[in-house]
């Protein structure tokens, strides 16, 4: 009898698949694969390193810390300046997306610290959109929650830089205001004014005052006042110590 032959094996896609269509779910991750997120953060990086100016570094954090991706130096030609701040980086595959989620955790840090924080979110078009933590609002939101969403303000454009810096050094002095307030004051008064006159002068003076405690307030004792009131009778005058002619 004649042997019958073996029918050739037909190879279907379904078959192929495992080795061309497609590998299995445990083929494909043999080798590490780079998260979604850290390709997204090395876009909003690129993107945003490209639009600040020349003058200005941008150096990121190794490890990132409480939502803070990175600090930029701003410098003045080849002079430093002092002026640094924060940034925190977003990317989005959306157009035109101009909101950023924060949390209330990470928001509070920042208002915190010494330095303001750009938050920066690069959308899909590669647009530059940013604002400050330190003016996002709250006003009229429900309180306690773990998160908020913010609109980002700014489109990055020829004017962003001097009005990023503007802020950067309005922060500075504003943070250096703080730590030296409520500014301490005392009334000092010429022996010949009349008492009652002088009496009116400290009540009116101080009401003025009242509603700016945490401003400025009269020192317990004179020589704690680091502005001083002298009384004359022919002049008022005001001196901060550590000023000229104080």
């Amino acid at each position: 009898m004649r042997k019958r032959e073996p029918k050739p094996k037909i190879f279907t896609c379904d078959w192929l698949a495992g080795i061309f269509c497609g590998m299995s779910s445990k083929q494909r991750h043999d080798k590490p694969q780079r998260p979604k997120s850290h390709r997204g953060e090395d876009i909003s990086k690129r993107v945003f390193e490209s639009q600040i100016p020349d003058t200005w570094t941008y150096e990121a954090k190794s490890q990132r810390e409480y939502g803070i991706d990175g600090i930029v130096e701003i410098f003045d030609h080849d002079d430093t300046t002092g002026l640094t701040f924060n940034v925190q980086l977003k990317s989005v595959e959306r157009e035109s997306a101009s909101k950023a989620r924060i949390k209330t955790s990470t928001r509070n840090y920042m208002k915190d610290l010494a330095v303001p924080t750009l938050v920066v979110v690069v959308d899909g078009s590669s647009t530059v959109h940013f604002g400050w933590a330190h003016l996002f609002d709250l006003y009229g939101r429900k309180k306690g929650a773990a998160s908020y969403t913010f609109e980002l303000p700014s489109i990055w454009n020829e004017n962003s830089a001097t009005e990023i810096e503007r802020e950067v050094r309005g922060a500075r002095a504003a943070l250096a205001l703080r730590s030296n307030l409520p500014i301490y004051w005392t009334i000092d008064e010429d022996g010949s004014l009349p008492a009652s006159w002088v009496a009116s002068f400290r009540v009116s003076f101080e009401r003025g005052l009242a509603g700016s405690t945490e401003l400025t307030r009269r020192a317990d004792e004179a020589g704690w006042a680091t502005l001083k009131i002298s009384l004359a009778s022919d002049a008022i005058s005001i001196r901060l110590r550590g000023t000229p002619g104080a």
